[in-house]
């Protein structure tokens, strides 16, 4: 409430229908709380992209969209700096539209199983991201998905 808007007195307040059912109502507040949405804009597949709202652009930094094309035969990350009519023709056009999602999943995946293989590894990779006390995203075994994606 804003400095300006004072509360009435409960006796003052006019009395509102309900626009819907008290079970509709508590229906919908079960999908939001589980952050399931069911329609035609919701992941049908998740587990589809391993990386799925994780990866940025290596060129122009701006996350990448996970998507399915061809009924599901292709697979990959999409940066929105491509698309004019989401940044507007004044914006910078990202070059690198998009990159295939098993391609980077794998070398993620690769570079996951290195770690948990060698124990040594993974505590130098703890130690470097303690004392960077940032997000290090994109920076795996030196770098290589930050120049994978940079491709």
């Amino acid at each position: 409430m804003s400095p300006r808007q004072v509360m009435r007195p409960r006796d003052q307040w006019i009395p509102i229908p309900a626009l819907i059912s008290s079970e509709l109502f508590s229906k919908a507040q079960q999908v939001r709380e589980s952050g399931i949405h069911i329609g035609p804009r919701s992941v049908k597949n998740p587990e589809s992209h391993l990386l799925r709202r994780l990866v940025v652009c290596g060129h122009c930094n701006r996350k990448m969209s996970a998507v399915i094309s061809h009924r599901g035969r292709h697979l990959y990350y999409w940066c929105r700096g491509s698309d004019p009519l989401y940044f507007g023709p004044r914006r910078l056009y990202c070059p690198h539209p998009t990159i295939a999602a098993r391609q980077l999943d794998e070398l993620l995946w690769s570079d996951v199983v290195s770690l948990l293989q060698d124990p040594q590894l993974l505590l130098a990779a703890w130690r470097r991201k303690s004392t960077q006390g940032t997000r290090a995203a994109g920076t795996l075994s030196g770098g290589t998905a930050r120049a994978f994606l940079s491709r």
